[in-house]
Protein backbone atom coordinates (compact mmCIF):
# COMPACT_ATOMS: atom_id res chain seq x y z
CA UNK A 1 0.00 0.00 0.00
CA UNK A 2 1.29 3.36 -1.11
CA UNK A 3 1.78 5.81 1.32
CA UNK A 4 -0.10 9.55 1.12
CA UNK A 5 1.80 12.85 2.00
CA UNK A 6 5.04 13.51 3.74
CA UNK A 7 6.02 12.63 7.79
CA UNK A 8 7.36 15.50 9.22
CA UNK A 9 10.68 14.12 9.03
CA UNK A 10 10.69 14.98 5.43
CA UNK A 11 8.97 18.41 6.19
CA UNK A 12 11.35 19.37 8.32
CA UNK A 13 14.51 18.40 5.95
CA UNK A 14 12.68 19.86 2.84
CA UNK A 15 12.45 23.34 4.61
CA UNK A 16 15.97 23.48 6.19
CA UNK A 17 17.41 22.51 2.60
CA UNK A 18 15.30 25.07 1.33
CA UNK A 19 16.56 27.68 3.56
CA UNK A 20 20.10 26.57 3.22
CA UNK A 21 19.74 27.29 -0.76
CA UNK A 22 18.14 30.68 0.06
CA UNK A 23 20.97 32.00 2.37
CA UNK A 24 23.74 30.32 -0.19
CA UNK A 25 21.64 32.12 -3.29
CA UNK A 26 21.16 35.39 -1.50
CA UNK A 27 25.20 35.58 -0.19
CA UNK A 28 26.30 34.82 -3.68
CA UNK A 29 23.98 37.19 -5.47
CA UNK A 30 24.51 39.57 -2.73
CA UNK A 31 28.41 39.29 -3.70
CA UNK A 32 28.28 39.43 -7.48
CA UNK A 33 26.25 42.56 -6.74
CA UNK A 34 28.84 44.39 -4.68
CA UNK A 35 31.81 43.38 -6.95
CA UNK A 36 29.32 44.15 -10.17
CA UNK A 37 28.91 47.49 -8.32
CA UNK A 38 32.92 48.00 -7.09
CA UNK A 39 33.81 47.08 -10.39
CA UNK A 40 31.49 50.09 -12.19
CA UNK A 41 32.91 52.50 -10.21
CA UNK A 42 36.44 51.52 -10.70
CA UNK A 43 35.22 51.51 -14.20
CA UNK A 44 33.71 55.12 -14.14
CA UNK A 45 36.79 56.04 -12.16
CA UNK A 46 39.84 54.97 -14.91
CA UNK A 47 37.66 56.43 -17.54
CA UNK A 48 38.19 59.63 -16.10
CA UNK A 49 41.39 59.46 -14.79
CA UNK A 50 43.04 57.76 -18.04
CA UNK A 51 42.01 60.98 -19.36
CA UNK A 52 43.76 63.17 -17.20
CA UNK A 53 46.63 61.16 -17.55
CA UNK A 54 46.99 61.28 -20.93
CA UNK A 55 46.46 65.09 -20.73
CA UNK A 56 49.55 65.00 -18.29
CA UNK A 57 51.71 62.61 -20.92
CA UNK A 58 50.94 64.58 -23.89
CA UNK A 59 51.88 68.01 -21.97
CA UNK A 60 55.36 66.40 -20.69
CA UNK A 61 56.07 65.23 -24.49
CA UNK A 62 55.22 68.85 -25.39
CA UNK A 63 57.45 70.00 -23.01
CA UNK A 64 59.36 73.51 -24.35
CA UNK A 65 62.61 74.79 -24.54
CA UNK A 66 64.40 77.16 -26.35
CA UNK A 67 67.12 77.18 -28.98
CA UNK A 68 68.49 80.00 -28.30
CA UNK A 69 71.41 79.01 -25.30
CA UNK A 70 69.03 80.35 -22.70
CA UNK A 71 69.20 78.72 -19.63
CA UNK A 72 66.96 79.48 -17.10
CA UNK A 73 64.92 77.96 -14.81
CA UNK A 74 61.69 79.11 -16.24
CA UNK A 75 62.51 76.20 -19.13
CA UNK A 76 63.39 73.44 -17.04
CA UNK A 77 61.53 70.93 -14.96
CA UNK A 78 61.21 71.37 -10.85
CA UNK A 79 60.69 68.53 -8.94
CA UNK A 80 59.77 68.51 -5.53
CA UNK A 81 60.14 65.07 -3.66
CA UNK A 82 58.06 64.79 -0.47
CA UNK A 83 58.08 61.20 -0.33
CA UNK A 84 56.40 58.19 -1.18
CA UNK A 85 53.65 58.13 1.54
CA UNK A 86 50.30 56.89 1.07
CA UNK A 87 48.53 60.14 2.19
CA UNK A 88 48.43 63.49 -0.26
CA UNK A 89 50.54 65.12 1.68
CA UNK A 90 53.23 63.36 0.83
CA UNK A 91 52.63 63.69 -2.63
CA UNK A 92 55.51 64.92 -5.14
CA UNK A 93 54.34 68.59 -6.94
CA UNK A 94 55.90 68.65 -10.24
CA UNK A 95 56.35 71.48 -12.40
CA UNK A 96 57.72 72.03 -16.82
CA UNK A 97 57.37 74.41 -19.54
CA UNK A 98 55.27 73.41 -22.42
CA UNK A 99 53.48 74.24 -25.53
CA UNK A 100 50.17 73.44 -26.57
CA UNK A 101 46.31 72.97 -25.41
CA UNK A 102 47.22 69.48 -23.58
CA UNK A 103 46.16 70.43 -19.86
CA UNK A 104 44.79 73.74 -20.78
CA UNK A 105 42.16 73.29 -23.21
CA UNK A 106 41.80 74.51 -26.86
CA UNK A 107 39.95 77.53 -25.14
CA UNK A 108 43.00 78.88 -23.30
CA UNK A 109 44.84 81.53 -24.41
CA UNK A 110 47.99 79.85 -23.20
CA UNK A 111 47.15 77.27 -25.61
CA UNK A 112 48.73 79.45 -28.01
CA UNK A 113 51.93 80.37 -26.19
CA UNK A 114 54.53 78.26 -23.96
CA UNK A 115 53.43 78.43 -20.33
CA UNK A 116 54.20 76.44 -17.05
CA UNK A 117 52.10 73.81 -15.22
CA UNK A 118 52.27 72.88 -11.81
CA UNK A 119 51.17 69.81 -10.86
CA UNK A 120 50.12 68.73 -6.90
CA UNK A 121 47.56 66.56 -5.38
CA UNK A 122 45.03 68.61 -2.39
CA UNK A 123 44.55 66.08 0.39
CA UNK A 124 40.88 67.40 1.30
CA UNK A 125 38.25 70.18 -0.26
CA UNK A 126 39.88 73.86 -0.06
CA UNK A 127 37.72 77.39 -0.22
CA UNK A 128 38.96 79.97 -2.45
CA UNK A 129 40.17 83.31 -1.21
CA UNK A 130 37.32 85.60 -1.14
CA UNK A 131 34.93 83.22 -1.94
CA UNK A 132 32.32 79.87 0.17
CA UNK A 133 32.73 77.72 -2.63
CA UNK A 134 34.43 74.84 -1.70
CA UNK A 135 36.22 72.95 -3.93
CA UNK A 136 37.32 68.91 -3.94
CA UNK A 137 40.40 67.89 -3.60
CA UNK A 138 42.57 65.52 -5.87
CA UNK A 139 44.81 66.48 -8.58
CA UNK A 140 45.17 70.26 -9.17
CA UNK A 141 47.04 72.24 -12.13
CA UNK A 142 48.03 75.94 -12.27
CA UNK A 143 49.47 77.31 -15.85
CA UNK A 144 50.74 80.57 -16.41
CA UNK A 145 52.99 82.22 -18.96
CA UNK A 146 56.64 83.81 -16.64
CA UNK A 147 57.18 86.07 -19.54
CA UNK A 148 53.79 87.80 -19.38
CA UNK A 149 53.98 88.44 -15.23
CA UNK A 150 58.01 89.06 -15.89
CA UNK A 151 57.20 91.73 -17.91
CA UNK A 152 55.16 93.17 -15.07
CA UNK A 153 58.00 92.86 -12.59
CA UNK A 154 55.89 89.91 -10.52
CA UNK A 155 56.97 86.43 -10.41
CA UNK A 156 55.10 85.41 -7.58
CA UNK A 157 53.13 83.13 -9.31
CA UNK A 158 51.04 81.85 -6.99
CA UNK A 159 49.22 84.81 -6.52
CA UNK A 160 44.80 83.30 -8.05
CA UNK A 161 44.73 86.67 -10.23
CA UNK A 162 47.74 85.16 -12.32
CA UNK A 163 47.30 82.35 -14.87
CA UNK A 164 44.50 79.79 -14.33
CA UNK A 165 44.24 77.02 -11.48
CA UNK A 166 41.95 74.17 -11.87
CA UNK A 167 41.12 70.26 -10.67
CA UNK A 168 42.42 68.12 -13.58
CA UNK A 169 41.24 64.44 -12.04
CA UNK A 170 39.28 64.26 -8.62
CA UNK A 171 40.08 60.25 -8.07
CA UNK A 172 43.59 60.54 -7.62
CA UNK A 173 44.60 60.75 -3.70
CA UNK A 174 48.77 61.20 -4.80
CA UNK A 175 51.31 60.44 -6.66
CA UNK A 176 54.97 60.12 -6.99
CA UNK A 177 57.21 61.45 -9.60
CA UNK A 178 60.93 60.12 -10.45
CA UNK A 179 63.35 61.32 -13.33
CA UNK A 180 66.15 59.75 -15.13
CA UNK A 181 68.90 61.94 -16.09
CA UNK A 182 70.07 61.27 -18.95
CA UNK A 183 69.95 58.05 -21.67
CA UNK A 184 73.31 56.55 -20.30
CA UNK A 185 72.06 56.08 -16.71
CA UNK A 186 71.00 53.08 -16.13
CA UNK A 187 71.36 49.94 -13.74
CA UNK A 188 73.82 47.00 -14.65
CA UNK A 189 71.06 45.52 -15.99
CA UNK A 190 70.22 48.22 -18.73
CA UNK A 191 67.46 49.08 -17.35
CA UNK A 192 66.91 52.90 -16.38
CA UNK A 193 68.23 54.46 -13.06
CA UNK A 194 65.48 56.64 -11.39
CA UNK A 195 66.40 59.31 -8.84
CA UNK A 196 63.78 60.74 -6.86
CA UNK A 197 65.53 64.05 -6.92
CA UNK A 198 66.16 66.73 -9.90
CA UNK A 199 68.31 69.68 -8.97
CA UNK A 200 69.29 71.39 -12.09
CA UNK A 201 66.05 73.24 -12.48
CA UNK A 202 67.52 74.87 -15.74
CA UNK A 203 66.73 71.79 -18.07
CA UNK A 204 64.52 68.92 -18.53
CA UNK A 205 65.21 65.13 -17.59
CA UNK A 206 65.64 62.45 -20.13
CA UNK A 207 62.44 60.33 -18.80
CA UNK A 208 60.09 60.99 -16.13
CA UNK A 209 58.00 57.91 -14.19
CA UNK A 210 54.78 59.48 -12.14
CA UNK A 211 53.20 56.42 -10.06
CA UNK A 212 49.41 58.15 -9.51
CA UNK A 213 47.42 56.80 -6.37
CA UNK A 214 43.57 56.35 -7.42
CA UNK A 215 41.18 56.88 -4.98
CA UNK A 216 39.77 53.26 -4.05
CA UNK A 217 36.01 52.41 -4.34
CA UNK A 218 35.53 51.52 -0.78
CA UNK A 219 37.25 52.87 2.03
CA UNK A 220 39.89 51.17 4.02
CA UNK A 221 40.84 49.28 0.69
CA UNK A 222 44.64 50.16 -1.17
CA UNK A 223 44.96 52.76 -3.49
CA UNK A 224 45.20 51.87 -7.05
CA UNK A 225 48.43 52.35 -8.59
CA UNK A 226 48.51 53.96 -11.94
CA UNK A 227 52.10 54.36 -13.68
CA UNK A 228 53.69 56.02 -16.61
CA UNK A 229 56.62 56.40 -18.27
CA UNK A 230 57.50 59.96 -20.74
CA UNK A 231 60.57 59.93 -22.72
CA UNK A 232 60.89 64.07 -22.89
CA UNK A 233 62.01 65.13 -26.20
CA UNK A 234 63.89 68.33 -25.44
CA UNK A 235 65.93 66.70 -23.22
CA UNK A 236 68.79 66.91 -25.41
CA UNK A 237 68.31 70.63 -26.64
CA UNK A 238 68.34 71.82 -22.86
CA UNK A 239 71.50 69.90 -22.18
CA UNK A 240 73.19 71.41 -25.08
CA UNK A 241 71.62 74.59 -25.97
CA UNK A 242 71.60 75.98 -29.69
CA UNK A 243 72.98 79.17 -30.01
CA UNK A 244 74.07 81.40 -32.65
CA UNK A 245 78.29 82.07 -33.09
CA UNK A 246 79.67 85.92 -34.36
CA UNK A 247 78.98 84.62 -38.27
CA UNK A 248 74.99 84.07 -37.39
CA UNK A 249 75.61 80.05 -37.93
CA UNK A 250 74.21 77.80 -35.65
CA UNK A 251 76.23 75.93 -32.71
CA UNK A 252 75.43 74.08 -29.76
CA UNK A 253 76.53 76.07 -26.73
CA UNK A 254 79.06 74.34 -24.44
CA UNK A 255 79.51 71.78 -26.91
CA UNK A 256 80.71 68.62 -25.95
CA UNK A 257 81.06 64.93 -25.48
CA UNK A 258 79.40 65.41 -22.32
CA UNK A 259 75.87 66.40 -23.78
CA UNK A 260 74.36 63.52 -21.35
CA UNK A 261 75.09 65.39 -17.93
CA UNK A 262 73.17 67.47 -15.74
CA UNK A 263 74.11 71.51 -15.33
CA UNK A 264 73.74 73.52 -12.38
CA UNK A 265 70.76 75.07 -11.47
CA UNK A 266 68.96 76.35 -8.56
CA UNK A 267 67.64 73.75 -6.75
CA UNK A 268 63.53 73.20 -6.43
CA UNK A 269 62.49 74.53 -3.45
CA UNK A 270 58.84 73.97 -1.92
CA UNK A 271 55.59 74.62 -3.29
Amino acid sequence: MRRAGFTLLEMLLAITILAIMTVVTSVVFSSVTNSWKKATVVAEQMQTVDYALNQIVSGLRSAYYPADGNQKDEWGLALYDNGEGEDASSSDVVEWTKLGNSIVGDKSVLAETSHRVRLWVEDKPRVRTGTNIEEPAGLWARVWNPDLFSEEGNDNFDDEEYGEEFLLVEDIIGFDCVVQKDAQQTEEDGQPKWEETWDTSNCVPYRVKITFRVKPPEKGDEPLPILRVVEIPVWNLSQKPFSLDSSGKGKGKNDSKNSGTNRGGSSGGSR
